[in-house]
């Protein structure tokens, strides 16, 4: 999970002819989220749905039918659906706010998937059974074993929300390679990261090596509190475990810190 300070730009605005090229950038990418997550679901459910799990590459893909009313890859929990309906109207209201503001293709493409992916689980939020906002979102592709054996069963719309982190990975490159000399910005876009950007963990133990490269004033870590994953009521001895060989003052602004700033609790 990410963040970004709502701190304003004071960067040079680039040229005012890039503003229709990077909002028709979104537009195109959340066009073609949003077809697939369309197109893909009512073809699995008229062939698929109540069948065995087909599969597919020698097994690295199975298409497997299920009706998900949690969030993203099944997470969350039950009788919350229309609370999930309600952060996903919030996320397309924002993308919406922040499309004139656009300054990278690399971010038009990532928020334009996120868009159509938000708005295609939306849909199914409002039109699908048990009823409107309650809907149960279409789910169905399975990696490396049916039944999400392996990895909790997803959509193409799920698939387009997780994929910004990778284009957010490629500004780096994009700004070194080729942006460098052509956009009216002062900072690499991993400096904006360290500036005014922030990224969430729970339990995954892999994180801990790249907290330095991450920036340890750009990391909240999350108890996951209330998803039935979460780490509460067992918060406390998570993080003696995970952090007590760590400097308590970088502990202290990971667990708490930085959150305290990022919502204005200092």
């Amino acid at each position: 999970m990410g963040g970004v300070s709502t701190e304003p730009n004071t960067e040079p605005v680039a040229a005012q002819p890039l503003l229709p090229r990077r909002i028709g950038m979104l537009v195109t990418a959340a066009v073609v989220a949003l077809a697939l997550d369309i197109v893909t679901k009512a073809l699995v459910v008229a062939d698929l749905e109540g069948k065995p799990p087909l599969q597919l590459a020698g097994g690295l893909v199975y298409l497997d039918v299920i009706r998900n009313p949690y969030a993203a890859f099944s997470l969350g929990v039950t009788g919350m659906t229309w609370v999930f309906s309600v952060v996903c109207v919030g996320v397309l209201a924002a993308i919406i706010w922040v499309a004139p503001r656009l300054r990278s293709r690399g971010w038009a493409v990532g928020l334009g998937f996120v868009f159509g992916g938000a708005l295609g689980n939306l849909l199914d939020r409002i039109f699908r059974a048990p009823g409107a906002l309650q809907g149960h979102v279409v789910d169905f592709i399975s990696v490396f074993g049916p039944n999400a054996e392996y990895f909790p069963v997803f959509n193409f719309a799920d698939s387009a929300i997780c994929c910004i982190p990778y284009l957010v990975d490629r500004l780096n490159w994009c700004w070194d390679e080729e942006f460098k000399n052509s956009l009216a910005l002062s900072l690499r876009p991993s400096e904006y990261w360290h500036r005014q950007c922030y990224a969430s963990f729970q339990a995954e133990e892999s994180a801990l090596p790249v907290l330095q490269t991450v920036g340890y004033d750009n990391v909240l870590w999350a108890s996951d509190f209330p998803h039935p994953d979460g780490l509460w009521p067992d918060s406390q001895q998570f993080i003696a475990a995970m952090f007590g060989d760590m400097d308590p003052l970088i502990r202290d602004k990971i667990v708490y810190g930085n959150a305290a700033k990022l919502y204005g609790l200092e």
